[in-house]
Formats: C-alpha cells, sequence, structure tokens
C-alpha cells in the first residue's frame, strides 16, 4: 500500500494513498495546496531508509518559477512531507 503523510501548512494535513507514484508538488496539490504561511522553498520530505530518517530539502518555490518540473521528488511509500511555516 503507497502512502505518505503530510505535515505542516497544507491545507489537509493527513495521510494519503495515490493510485500511482506522485512527485513533492502533486502531494502538495492533493493536500489542499500551501497555506498562506508556507514555506515554500524549505520543504521537508523525510525518508526512512534502512531504520534511519534522510531528509530531502526541496525548493518548491523554484520548481514552479522555472516550470521545470524535472527537478521534483518522485515520493516513496513511507515518505513524509513537511512543509515549514515560512518567517513572517
Amino acid at each position: 500500500n503507497y502512502s505518505i503523510s503530510v505535515i505542516g501548512e497544507v491545507k489537509n494535513v493527513g495521510v494519503y494513498n495515490p493510485k500511482r507514484k506522485i512527485t513533492t508538488i502533486g502531494i502538495v496539490a492533493l493536500a489542499g495546496g500551501f497555506t498562506k504561511y508556507a514555506s515554500r522553498s524549505k520543504v521537508k520530505i523525510f525518508r526512512n531508509e534502512n531504520g534511519e530518517y534522510k531528509v530531502i530539502e526541496i525548493n518548491i518555490e523554484k520548481i514552479l518559477k522555472k516550470k521545470d518540473m524535472s527537478i521534483d521528488i518522485i515520493l516513496k511509500s513511507g515518505d513524509i512531507v513537511f512543509v515549514p511555516t515560512r518567517a513572517l
């Protein structure tokens, strides 16, 4: 069962079970998009690799500005996507 958790500054925090592989931007969209407080440039993916969490930082703002989806990351089952609050 392919499941991704999305936490932080998205409209609908939760665990999602997309039917096929999905990218970071895709899962944020599935979670209703960013809140107005989201830091789109410091999104983090926590990935469990052999019992240790690896942190991958992704700048979604840069991907969207450049319209370069090739640098988006395909998520693995069990990944946790964290959208932090931007500095106000």
